[in-house]
């Protein structure tokens, strides 16, 4: 909507349907939901003969906005294109091919953290926490997930949140585990996030530090 919106175009409709006007008054595109509830608007359109077409770009894109268009795709798989896949244009081969900043950010590695030379000489004496959102709400609801990892036998415990402020009920059954369970008291936690994982805001139990 926003290209539309910038590229001249006007914002005209209701409930029922959108069109985008021209300058001039013409209707250069309509959008209509399928029922009146509905909250999507799909695009009608029309198939037209490449001659009747005001601008035909499959014809006219080169290589750097087909290797966009198709998720970056390398020089030789866009190069079989036009054999591989109907009606595709032929793309013209660069001699030179430019760097590309999005494939050479994505190609690129992360500096790994130092090894730590330290480590936890007894279980629970030292936890590493994260908290995490799931991209899709699971069926149960569940919207987040906590993890908790302890630094001397490397065990990892998971509980499944519905609300961020589940957190801090989760920490205080985890350190009720610990303490009923394996007679352990936590020494020291460490959250991975702490820009995103607060404990403080929480009300972590007695035992669990927050340390950024």
């Amino acid at each position: 909507m926003g290209e539309f919106l910038h590229s001249g175009l006007e914002v005209r409709g209701s409930a029922e349907s959108l069109e985008l006007i021209e300058k001039r008054g013409k209707i250069a595109m309509q959008c209509l939901p399928v029922q009146r509830s509905d909250t999507i608007y799909w695009v009608k359109t029309q198939t037209v003969m490449p001659s009747k077409a005001n601008v035909a770009t499959i014809h006219v894109a080169d290589y750097d906005i087909w290797h966009k268009r198709l998720g970056h795709v390398s020089p030789k798989a866009l190069s079989k294109m036009p054999t591989s896949t109907q009606k595709f244009p032929r793309v013209q081969t660069l001699k030179f091919i430019p760097i590309c900043p999005g494939c050479a950010k994505g190609k690129m590695k992360s500096r790994s953290f130092p090894e730590s030379q330290s480590r936890a000489t007894r279980l629970f004496e030292l936890v590493h926490s994260d908290l995490k959102s799931l991209p899709v709400e699971s069926y149960h609801r569940f919207k987040y997930f906590i993890v908790f990892i302890d630094d001397k036998s490397s065990h990892m415990w998971t509980a499944n949140l519905r609300k961020k402020s589940d957190t801090s009920r989760a920490i205080k059954n985890f350190e009720a585990m610990a303490r009923i369970q394996h007679g352990a008291t936590i020494k020291d936690g460490k959250s991975i996030k702490g820009g995103v994982y607060q404990l403080r805001s929480y009300g972590y139990p007695k035992g669990f530090r927050y340390c950024d």
